[in-house]
């Protein structure tokens, strides 16, 4: 696996923000989601999201920790939405261990994505993620929630699950977003 740890205490300090940004999101993403008030009178469309990817990655230590980052592009093609390319940044836990996992694996703390088709981006924000390592394979399954986006996803909801298995010999990893998702008819 490739690491970098520049300013351990620095990453950490930004980590920590990161995810505290990210916290906020979230709360905010539920509220909309739970007390849909606000948008009663908008016509929303839903539709099943069914897509896979290819894509690079890199981890990164934080700080001090048993935290680390994987940041991960690459591109996919979804059945009703068209191709995509996307990037995404999670967190992970070392001292969470995954139920029936390996040594090395880990539990997701937070993490976003966006997904940027031709008619605009949709971002995601991690629910939770769990990644079982047996070198030098690591499969994981995490749950998103859609956040809304720009162009046709602009307040865009919805929960995806993303399974996928990535090779850390390669730092490649391939895998499927399915869920459903709900936006806003025009």
């Amino acid at each position: 696996m490739t690491t970098t740890s520049a300013n351990p205490d620095r990453l950490h300090r930004a980590a920590k923000r990161w995810s505290r940004s990210v916290a906020s999101l979230a709360v905010c993403a539920t509220v909309l989601l739970a007390n849909p008030t606000s948008a009663q009178s908008i016509p929303l469309s839903t539709t099943a999201f069914d897509a896979t990817f290819s894509a690079a990655f890199a981890v990164a230590d934080v700080g001090r920790s048993d935290l680390f980052i994987v940041r991960e592009s690459g591109n996919g093609e979804e059945e009703r939405q068209g191709t995509f390319t996307y990037t995404s940044a999670v967190i992970q836990d070392l001292r969470r261990l995954p139920a029936g996992c390996g040594p090395n694996s880990s539990r997701g703390v937070t993490g976003s994505a966006t997904l940027s088709f031709v008619n605009g981006d949709l971002r995601l924000f991690r629910l939770s993620g769990d990644a079982c390592f047996s070198f030098p394979f690591v499969e994981a399954s995490e749950a998103w929630v859609a956040t809304g986006g720009t162009g046709s996803y602009r307040g865009a909801t919805g929960h995806l699950a993303r399974e996928f298995v990535g090779d850390v010999t390669t730092l490649t990893a391939t895998g499927a977003w399915t869920g459903e998702l709900r936006l806003i008819s025009r």
